[in-house]
């Protein structure tokens, strides 16, 4: 059976309205960016290299006499006038791009260049100078040694500008001035002045070695007072009486720095300081 012409006639028109929508759709026909904008924009993205990470310097750790002998930095060690405790100035310049950590020798020895100053044991570092320096390290450890010596004479504590610390940390190419604390192995000389300069050697006998070592380990075990009379008593076997002549101390002290050397493994039988 056949339509009516009518009807015919309306689907006609139906469909002639429908056909437009229908590109439209099929064309994506809209008034915003192409479709493949954004895959577009990501390959961009995914083909644009991504920046560099800045290269980073890796902290080194040496001991003192491994960054000299190395070649790894440069070390001037000076005098104050002191025999005991905070009793050296030293300027170390790093020759590494790379930042560095520097560790004293336990039981080092500083061998003076003056044949009346006294020869040192070192123990640790005490202070850094809160002062960055660029001069050559001879001229910064002689002009802070003269200034703090200057106070000592004046019976003035150190100067400002320290700030205390325990581990010798150096950037890169630059140098740094600390405070170390080192005693007196000569009983007989003078102190090391100013001018007196010291070199590296690890020659201290083995009771020196084995009290230092127990004061790494303590830090605060023990004041400077005992540890000289302690460093005295296995470098000299020095006489109570004579050492109080020039390096005057009391019973509590004299106690203990034979209990000192008693905890660091040292035998005090046979020891003039101890005897009772």
């Amino acid at each position: 059976m056949k339509a009516p012409r009518h009807a015919t006639l309306l689907l006609a028109m139906i469909a002639a309205m429908c056909l437009p929508l229908l590109w439209i759709a099929c064309s994506g026909g809209h008034s915003g960016p192409p479709a493949n904008t954004i895959s577009n924009t990501q390959s961009k993205l995914a083909q644009t290299p991504e920046a560099s990470p800045e290269p980073t310097h890796q902290q080194r750790r040496y001991s003192l006499s491994e960054a000299i002998d190395n070649k790894f930095a440069n070390a001037m060690i000076c005098g104050l006038g002191a025999s005991s405790g905070e009793a050296v100035i030293m300027a170390i310049s790093s020759a590494l791009a790379d930042p560095m950590e520097i560790t004293l020798d336990e039981g080092a020895t500083l061998r003076s260049s003056d044949s009346e100053a006294q020869d040192m044991v070192l123990d640790s570092v005490a202070k850094e100078s809160s002062d960055e320096t660029t001069k050559e390290i001879a001229k910064a450890c002689t002009e802070a040694a003269e200034r703090e010596e200057r106070r000592l004479k004046n019976d003035q504590d150190i100067s400002e500008g320290w700030k205390k610390i325990n581990l010798i940390s150096i950037p890169g190419f630059e140098t740094r001035v600390y405070i170390v604390r080192a005693y007196c192995l000569d009983f007989e000389k003078g102190n090391p002045s100013a001018k007196t300069r010291f070199s590296l050697s690890n020659d201290a006998n083995s009771e020196t070695k084995m009290v230092f070592k127990y004061l790494r380990q303590n830090p605060a075990a023990f004041k400077a007072s005992a540890i000289q009379l302690a460093t005295w008593a296995i470098n000299g076997d020095l006489d109570p009486d004579e050492i109080a002549e020039k390096f005057p101390f009391d019973e509590s002290e004299r106690v203990d720095a034979c209990s000192l050397l008693k905890r660091a493994g040292v035998s005090s039988a046979g020891k003039k300081l101890c005897a009772n």
